[in-house]
């Protein structure tokens, strides 16, 4: 009986709680654990060898026309809002272009944008990273397991590959001369 009544919680609770009950409550106090499909035992490379410190902010207070003036001065696909110990979330430029056009032009940035944002963390490998550095326009924040917030890097495009720029596409004539 005792060996029947432990298969069946057993059954029950996977059912109903396919976590474990520890991982839900730190998951809860805002703390991540790598998952099996984020850690790799091969994984060589992680996001903490291709990100780089080196990143600039746009403040979250001032207005969305006056972030579309800072993003003329600083050429990327989206740029991160707030500071390196409260990150606010992600602006792409093509938001920016089109919010200045809208009412929500003189609204603070930090009002208009979405806090929801995609992420990695330093110990992914870097397959979840190329994953999720498409999903987020060009620019992912790497962030820490305890507070979703702090910002320990970011990965771009040529953070990966570093000797890459980006040259246009030669014309058929230029291939074959």
């Amino acid at each position: 009986p005792l060996m029947v009544a432990n298969l069946l919680s057993y059954v029950i609770s996977k059912r109903y709680q396919p976590a474990p009950v520890y991982h839900a409550l730190l998951q809860q106090d805002g703390v991540r654990l790598p998952t099996p499909t984020t850690q790799s035992p091969k994984a060589v490379r992680t996001a903490r060898h291709v990100m780089t410190s080196d990143m600039s902010f746009v403040g979250p207070e001032i207005s969305v026309a006056d972030a579309w003036e800072w993003a003329l001065e600083h050429e990327a696909p989206a740029y991160l809002v707030g500071t390196r110990d409260h990150l606010v979330g992600t602006v792409t430029r093509r938001q920016l272009e089109e919010w200045r056009k809208t009412d929500i032009a003189n609204e603070k940035l930090a009002g208009v944008i979405d806090d929801r944002f995609v992420h990695a963390h330093s110990d992914h490998p870097i397959d979840v990273v190329l994953d999720r550095l498409t999903e987020s326009d060009g620019v992912l924040p790497i962030v820490s397991r305890t507070e979703i917030h702090r910002i320990e890097g970011v990965v771009t495009p040529d953070t990966i590959l570093p000797g890459a720029r980006r040259r246009p596409p030669r014309r058929t004539s230029e291939i074959e001369a």
